[in-house]
């Protein structure tokens, strides 16, 4: 009993480490602030509009691999969420405003005991890809307590489960057909994997 209790324990506390940081980058007047900051891969960026004219966030210079984005930033549109999923530079500008000064970046770095986006493959077996209905996760070697969460493009987290016994078995049947992100926490490490739904 006390080891089933022990064993609950952790994966309780695991899953909450899946909830990654939110940096806030405020949209005000003509500048973003704060116009430079350094986040972890995992980590979440919202754009929040705070005053000013219409202003967007919309990328100009990123990493190979990542997704571009091109969002309002309006009194009426009033925040935008983007989930990094490759470590780099990330350049973002007010369209409106570029030539005024209102740009920005963000650094992506990878956490510590991440090497590179690969190590997710060392560790984890995710199948199949693209899933239809069901997202398998078979963790490699020794089983650990692990928690994952499934997110969209816009970092908004829509599943979570889990892994126990090394393994996961994720409905994942009420996803429309597109790309998401699988954000895997063990031992205080994140690691994260793209996938797709196809219908």
């Amino acid at each position: 009993m006390k080891q089933k209790l022990f064993l609950l324990a952790a994966m309780l506390l695991t899953a909450g480490a899946v909830k990654a940081t939110t940096t806030t980058i405020n949209a005000a007047g003509l500048v973003f602030n704060p116009a430079s900051v350094t986040i972890t891969l995992g980590d979440t960026v919202k754009f929040v509009y705070v005053s000013g004219m219409d202003h967007t966030t919309t990328s100009k210079t990123i990493p190979s691999g990542a997704a571009a984005w091109d969002a309002p930033l309006t009194a009426s549109s009033t925040t935008f969420v983007y989930v990094p999923t490759v470590a780099g530079t990330y350049a973002y500008v007010c369209k409106p405003h570029e030539s005024l000064g209102m740009v920005g970046t963000f650094t992506v770095n990878v956490p510590v005991g991440i090497s590179d986006k690969e190590i997710v493959s060392t560790l984890f077996n995710i199948y199949p890809n693209p899933a239809k209905n069901v997202l398998q996760v078979t963790q490699k070697g020794m089983a650990k307590p692990a928690a994952a969460s499934v997110m969209d493009v816009n970092g908004r987290q829509l599943l979570q489960s889990a892994i126990t016994n090394g393994n996961m078995r994720l409905d994942v049947s009420t996803l429309v057909a597109g790309m998401y992100f699988l954000n895997i926490s063990q031992d205080g490490k994140h690691y994260i994997s793209k996938f797709t739904i196809a219908r």
